[in-house]
This record gives C-alpha cells, sequence and structure tokens, in this order.
C-alpha cells in the first residue's frame, strides 16, 4: 500500500514537473509573440506601439512608422531572434499585409549566392580565380586580361550600356545578348565600377562548367540543402510574395504598383531576380560568410577586397561586418551580417523610398545590434 502511495507522489510530481515546464514555454512563445507582434485589424500592417511589450522593440516600431516603412525588420543577435517586425501592405488590392514569411526581390544582394556558387567550382578545381574570361568568352573586348577574380570583384573593365531586351528564350541567349553590347574601358581595369555585366557573365561561365542551367544550379546547390523553401526566382509564382511600389508624397504609393515583364526579370540572370523571405535570406547569407557553404578558408579569399571599396563576391565590408544593398522594381533590401553570421540585421523593403532613410535604417540598427 506504501508502495503504491509512494509510486502516485512521484507520478504526481512528474505531473507538476511537466505542467511547469508547459507553463514556461507558453511564457517564452508568448514574449516572441510580442517580439514579433504585428497589427493587420486596421488593414495597413502597422504594427501597434500599445501590444508591443519589449521597450526596444517599440522604439524600433514608432521608428518605421515615422519613415512610413513597408517591409519586414528581421534582427538577428548571437543566432537567435531579437528583433522581427512587419508594416505596410504587400499588396493593397487584395489587403494582405507584410508579414514574417512574406516574400521580397533581394535585387543585387543576389550576386552574393552566384559569387557563392563560382567558388565552389573553384574549389572543385573547374576554375582557378586567376581563369580569363576568355576560355569561355574570347568575344568579350579585353578577355584575355580579364581574370574571375576582377570580376567577383568589379574592377574588370567591362561596362554595358541599356539596350533593348529581345523577348526572353533562353539564359544562353541572354549571356549573348550581354557579350553583344558589353564594352570595355582600358582604363577602368583594377578600377572598382560597380557594373552587373559581370554578374551575367559569371552566370554564364557557371552553365558551360556545370552543365546546368543558373536557376536549376542555384536551387540544387544552395536553395534545396538549406531548406530555403520561402525562396523563388522572379517568373516563378509565389503566393507571398510582396508587390512593389513607387514612392510620392513621402509615403508608399499603393496607387501605383510597379510592373515588370519575365523577359526583363529573366536577364537579371544571376543578378537580380530572387525573392525571399528575410529568414530565409539571413540563413543564406550567414552560410556563405560563417563558411558553412564554402569553409571558411574559401569564404575569406572569396570576400577579401580586391579594391579600395572593399567589394568582392558580392559583398562589402567594414571593420565590424560584411554589407550588401539592393535596389530597383520598387523593393530595397539591406544586409549587414558578422563574419561568423551570428549577428545580422536584415531590411526589406517593398516601397523604394527616394531617399536613403531605410538604408540609414538597416545601418542604425547594424550599429546597435551586430
Amino acid at each position: 500500500m506504501r508502495r503504491r502511495r509512494h509510486a502516485q507522489r512521484r507520478g504526481y510530481s512528474w505531473y507538476l514537473l511537466l505542467l511547469c515546464i508547459l507553463l514556461l514555454m507558453g511564457i517564452a512563445a508568448g514574449a516572441l509573440v510580442h517580439k514579433t507582434w504585428r497589427d493587420g485589424n486596421n488593414g495597413s500592417g502597422m504594427p501597434s506601439l500599445l501590444h508591443i511589450q519589449d521597450a526596444a522593440t517599440r522604439q524600433t516600431a514608432q521608428r518605421l512608422q515615422n519613415i512610413n516603412f513597408a517591409g519586414t525588420v528581421l534582427v538577428i543577435k548571437n543566432g537567435r531572434t531579437e528583433l522581427s517586425l512587419s508594416r505596410g501592405y504587400a499588396d493593397k488590392a487584395s489587403k494582405r499585409v507584410n508579414a514574417p514569411h512574406t516574400s521580397y526581390e533581394i535585387d543585387s544582394v543576389q550576386k552574393s549566392l552566384t559569387a557563392a556558387l563560382i567558388m565552389q567550382e573553384i574549389k572543385a578545381g573547374k576554375l582557378k580565380l586567376s581563369t580569363k574570361l576568355s576560355k569561355f568568352y574570347p568575344q568579350v573586348p579585353g578577355s584575355r586580361h580579364i581574370t574571375i577574380r576582377r570580376m567577383l570583384d568589379m574592377t574588370s573593365g567591362l561596362y554595358c550600356p541599356s539596350f533593348v531586351m529581345p523577348t526572353y528564350k533562353s539564359d544562353a541567349q541572354v549571356v549573348q545578348q550581354y557579350i553583344q553590347h558589353v564594352r570595355f574601358n582600358t582604363a577602368k581595369m583594377n578600377t572598382w565600377q560597380y557594373q552587373p555585366v559581370n554578374y551575367n557573365l559569371l552566370a554564364g561561365i557557371l552553365h558551360k562548367v556545370t552543365g546546368q542551367a543558373y536557376a536549376r544550379l542555384l536551387t540544387r546547390r544552395i536553395l534545396l540543402p538549406m531548406h530555403l523553401d520561402e525562396t523563388h526566382f522572379a517568373y516563378q509564382n509565389g503566393p507571398e510574395s510582396a508587390t512593389g511600389y513607387t514612392w510620392h508624397n513621402n509615403a508608399p504609393n499603393y496607387a501605383a504598383p510597379f510592373r515588370t515583364t519575365h523577359t526583363a526579370e529573366h536577364y537579371e540572370l544571376g543578378t537580380g531576380q530572387l525573392f525571399m523571405t528575410a529568414g530565409d535570406l539571413y540563413r543564406a547569407e550567414a552560410a556563405v560568410v560563417s563558411g558553412k557553404l564554402l569553409g571558411a578558408a574559401a569564404s575569406n579569399i572569396l570576400h577579401h577586397g580586391g579594391s579600395i571599396s572593399t567589394y568582392a563576391g558580392g559583398l562589402y565590408h567594414n571593420q565590424r561586418y560584411y554589407f550588401a544593398n539592393g535596389y530597383d522594381y520598387g523593393f530595397s533590401t539591406f544586409v549587414r551580417i558578422s563574419p561568423n553570421g551570428k549577428n545580422a540585421v536584415i531590411v526589406m523593403c517593398n516601397a523604394q523610398a527616394s531617399d536613403h532613410r531605410f538604408k540609414q535604417l538597416a545601418d542604425d540598427l547594424a550599429a546597435e545590434y551586430v
């Protein structure tokens, strides 16, 4: 009888312990909800300052409101979500508001992923940083003097004036169009000049070396292994994709969504044709800079700046962190991330301001958290 009562007491003790654990989990979950809380009840996705408990989060939410921010802000500290806020409409016509799972076009930030794919081929021995562009595209002017390294750093001297884009048929056609229009300035060799055509041609080289189209290669090498399920190409359907908007009278102009074509999106080959959520973008960039994707030595080589701009492998760097900015089609994206990938600020907007207010927001948050 005593044994039975003792067993019952032990059972009650385990039951109470389980209740305590569940209670603590509930409290933690409640704190996370406040960290990521957004209010769509008024149809605008505005953070409700009254409902945000954390003072730092409330202060950031107030700032987003003050600058008419539309998009998502994600702050990672020591590998964990420190702050997540969304504001504004993802799509005004359907009254869908921005949220943590909304995907935004990352524009030029994509170049860091293209550079990572190139570095994988260098590690595999299929390319070298010293490989000349002429090995693949000898018809490009100056190609005998232009190396993969110079293209990664945008010190090649190549530039490409705007041209009328024929209707998209294939990636090979896109590359040939760039080859047809690209120019070479000898005086700019070894001098940094931001020219996306370097990465358009790198995407073409990847196709030649691997035998796989760029989209397939990126999907198989990065998106699928890392389970980046909230990432897609701009010319694909994305149910949670944000619409890009113009800017007017110091605020998002929801009456004027930015419209583009699949042809224009395909011509951003390797340079700015991905939609990602803030979470997916953080995980991808953390893998690139920390060495998880390439190994520490290869990552350091890739991102070692070759000019005064510090640009290398799709990223700039300062004494504290790597950073990248992307603009176009009504979107702007800003990444600030520590070399170990554990601290980061991701700012993704779907209404491109006419000034630098959102870039300043990213820089200010990075000064505090990264």
